[in-house]
């Protein structure tokens, strides 16, 4: 069920971006309720939509906080004990297994309590309609309504030892919530986190520019990984064109990097999901002790194997930030 929603959610995601249908009905529904079980929408229609896709790997960006104190995925934050346990890659596994739990529970819930979305709270929402902050605690209630309370009310008399029927349920819940969460961590966390989209975000470049060099792509032509990823494997794309579906943003890729190249801006396509997981983890293993600096390629990477093309500047980054 977790593998099947989370590949159902890609209709909540294009529908959330108003690219299923140029009705605008059609596109709330699906953004609302097709990834009911992956993200409070209320949530996400601001902090993804909006900050995220905005703020690419910048301090605003919303996605860079998920995971702050047990997972540190940018320089500038602090340095945490914990933050030792990321070289083991079957720690960022766990970590990014609670990624659905937090997009539906604890976020929100942060959202409601200081009117933000970030830590530190850098996007205000106290001006926003009393309608949205009632479907954020609507949605909040409604997936553990959904997903505990009603089928373990459903399956109460269906042993008399009701520790049995609770554990039974609430392991199911939890599993859920497991699969679903390490999917969309993964998948979400591989296309932004590596040295050089985070170095890119430094940079004084444009809006499009930034997009592209904060981004990368891996498997484009895979209709396995097109598949199991929602479609968010072509990333680069997508934060070009958001507002065209998953399945629209392929037939761009040739002439996407071909402009990237003729104008000398960093395109990241990764042949192989390997390859794109040990970017990401080569730099997470580096930020997991505190003041050691970073390397990263700034103008004229490949983004891939093989290392650093055309006469790259380096550039470093510590704990203190970005240094050239």
């Amino acid at each position: 069920m977790g593998v099947t929603t989370w590949i159902a959610g890609r209709l909540g995601h294009d529908g959330g971006h108003f690219a299923i249908s140029r009705k605008y009905w059609v596109n709330r529904v699906f953004g609302n309720w097709a990834g009911l079980g992956l993200s409070n929408m209320s949530y996400w229609e601001i902090l993804h939509n909006v900050d995220h896709h905005t703020d690419t790997n910048t301090e605003k960006d919303p996605d860079l906080y998920h995971y702050v104190i047990f997972l540190r995925d940018h320089p500038n934050y602090p340095w945490s004990i914990f933050h030792r346990l990321q070289v083991a890659r079957v720690y960022c596994y766990l970590v990014w297994s609670f990624t659905t739990a937090g997009l539906l529970m604890i976020e929100p819930m942060n959202m409601l309590l200081t009117g933000s979305g970030t830590r530190p709270p850098t996007v205000r929402l106290a001006n926003f309609r009393l309608f949205f902050w009632v479907k954020l605690v609507f949605h909040m209630l409604l997936f553990p309504t959904v997903m505990l309370a009603i089928p373990m009310w459903l399956t109460w008399d269906s042993s008399e030892n009701k520790w049995v029927v609770f554990a039974i349920r609430f392991a199911s819940f939890v599993i859920y919530c497991g699969v679903t969460g390490l999917l969309f961590g993964i998948f979400s966390q591989v296309n932004h986190f590596s040295e050089d989209c985070i170095a890119a975000a430094s940079r004084d470049t444009s809006w499009a520019v930034r997009q592209v060099e904060t981004a990368a792509n891996f498997c484009v032509d895979s209709s396995f990984w097109s598949l199991i990823t929602a479609g968010i494997h072509i990333q680069i794309e997508h934060h070009l064109f958001p507002s065209l579906s998953s399945d629209r943003v392929l037939p761009l890729v040739p002439i996407v990097e071909a402009t990237c190249k003729e104008f000398g801006v960093n395109y990241k396509n990764f042949k192989t999901f390997p390859s794109i997981l040990d970017s990401v983890h080569a730099y997470i293993d580096t930020l997991a002790f505190p003041n050691k600096p970073v390397v990263v390629a700034a103008e004229g990477s490949t983004g891939m194997e093989g290392g650093v093309e055309g006469g790259a500047e380096l550039t470093t980054v510590t704990s203190e930030g970005v240094k050239a």
